[in-house]
């Protein structure tokens, strides 16, 4: 069916990628170049895939979603075929691509009332929550650093007391 479907010129190309199918469509992909529909679809297969795995970083996954948005849209400016993926939609996918993360889904849910609804204000927001939540948790291991710091030197200091009523007692034993 393949040979059916492409041209004379391209028939090099699945002689000497025979063995797999995908083999031979990621070949005639590459040769069509970024005008290829083969090259369309990878990246925008790519983008809708994209998952954010939590301990990762979130600006490296907001910026990586970011650039395949925007490749796919400079993709889809060059080939005749024009399917593009509005931003609302990008947004979806881009929600979506956090459903791994469970600290954000409430966050998510309420996303999709936002008003502008479309990536860019949708990852700002999940940048900037995101942001809030990891300088909250930092003040909070910064005061539970504290108390411990100050709960040792109350302790260190009940210690050297308890030591001194001893050593007091001790002394009160021989004068008597």
């Amino acid at each position: 069916m393949l040979w059916s479907s492409i041209s004379p010129e391209f028939e090099g190309i699945l002689l000497n990628n025979k063995t797999l199918f995908f083999d031979c469509w990621e070949a005639l992909g590459n040769a069509c170049g970024k005008d290829s529909i083969i090259t369309l679809s990878r990246t925008l297969h790519k983008l809708i895939n994209l998952c954010y795995y939590p301990g990762s970083s979130l600006e490296t996954h907001i910026d990586e979603f970011q650039k395949l948005h925007e490749n796919y849209q400079s993709l889809t400016m060059s080939t005749t075929t024009k399917i593009q993926l509005s931003s609302d939609m990008a947004a979806v996918f881009f929600l979506h691509s956090l459903y791994n993360e469970k600290e954000l889904s409430s966050l998510c849910q309420t996303l999709y009332d936002i008003k502008p609804f479309n990536l860019n204000a949708i990852t700002d927001c999940v940048a900037v929550e995101h942001t809030h939540r990891q300088s909250d948790s930092t003040t909070i291991l910064m005061a539970d650093k504290s108390k411990q710091k100050d709960n040792n030197k109350s302790n260190n200091q009940n210690d050297n007391s308890n030591n001194n009523q001893k050593s007091n007692q001790g002394k009160d034993k021989k004068t008597h």
